[in-house]
């Protein structure tokens, strides 16, 4: 049976809380560390950094990638999600988008009131 011994985990900064895309990055490591594999992470924040990070990965020579949850790469690339037999619709993400995007603006509103 092969072995993997590199996989690189690709990571959409500031998609999530700074706090909950740090848990997911140490979750990773800690797994990979279990599994004497070594991790290597890449950022892409726009889409126009996508092609950089994987020639980047291609270049590191790992034998396979993740890629942490992102609604933007999901809608860009229409990636499927599969829950049990359940495969989510696109749109789905899209409606997540535009939730977390009325929240945010709903924050700063209320963050605008109170202030003096």
């Amino acid at each position: 049976m092969p072995t993997v011994s590199r996989i690189a985990a690709l990571q959409h900064p500031g998609v999530y809380s700074e706090r909950t895309m740090q848990n997911m990055l140490n979750d990773t490591k800690a797994t990979a560390k279990t599994l004497s594999i070594e991790l290597l992470v890449f950022e892409a924040k726009v889409p126009d950094q996508f092609d950089g990070a994987f020639a980047a990965m291609r270049d590191a020579h790992v034998a396979a990638s993740i890629i942490f949850p992102s609604p933007m790469l999901r809608l860009i690339y229409g990636w499927s999600v599969t829950i049990g037999e359940w495969t989510v619709p696109v749109w789905v993400s899209t409606v997540g988008f535009l939730i977390a995007g009325y929240l945010a603006f709903q924050g700063f509103l209320l963050k605008r009131k109170q202030q003096p």
